[in-house]
């Protein structure tokens, strides 16, 4: 059974066909070689996020982290990002939020045959709620309907699997559009009708893939 992130599906039921096939493609066949074993590209900015407020908001975790980085000529580019992105947490709404970080299992549900995942990168209470929060450490803020739907289909796969949740628990900490970005409504049933279609097309596409 083909295995997809939310994040993945979300997007890929928005694209015209011939760019969900470059994504399938891309999820099937990854680069070869080392590539393949390194951790995220901006996993270092996720673990800053993360210790940040493990740490009670404190704002020397993310100066380590940046000092932290890898100084080497090969992880350059990655080095940069992720000391750019760090910087934009600081700045951020959500670093003024109180969120204590609690233990979280990712989910992986099926949605037409293909497994989805949940996994934010953040799972925090804040107050007497329990927060689903998904980062965009990327230049790029994400488009506003792939965004939704990233926070509509979690939702839903969250509630399939028995977690407790409400309206507006899952968001997004959108770094380069500096807000966070929330759902307070119920999931729009055409946005998880389409998701199903679509798990059901990528069962079909990935043998030929």
């Amino acid at each position: 059974m083909p295995s997809i992130s939310v994040r993945l599906l979300a997007e890929f039921t928005t694209k015209p066909v011939d760019d969900q096939m470059r994504i399938l493609a891309a999820q099937k066949r990854p680069k070869a070689g080392p590539a393949v074993f390194m951790v995220p590209y901006y996993q270092k900015t996720r673990n800053a996020v993360r210790k940040y407020f493990a740490a009670g908001n404190a704002p020397a975790v993310l100066t380590s982290a940046i000092q932290s980085l890898p100084g080497s000529v090969a992880q350059k580019h990655r080095t940069k990002n992720n000391a750019r992105a760090i910087q934009a947490f600081r700045h951020h709404p959500a670093a003024a939020r109180s969120l204590t970080p609690v233990s979280f299992k990712p989910v992986t549900m099926k949605v037409g045959g293909v497994g989805v995942r949940v996994a934010p990168d953040l799972v925090a209470s804040e107050g007497k709620k329990t927060k689903y929060l998904f980062l965009n450490p990327t230049l790029t803020a994400l488009d506003p309907e792939v965004a939704r739907r990233i926070i509509e289909i979690s939702y839903d796969l969250l509630s399939r699997a028995g977690v407790a949740i409400g309206y507006g628990d899952v968001e997004i900490i959108d770094l380069p559009a500096n807000r966070c970005v929330t759902n307070p409504k119920k999931p729009r049933s055409s946005v998880l009708k389409t998701a199903t279609s679509n798990g059901q097309w990528i069962v079909q596409l990935w043998p030929i893939i």
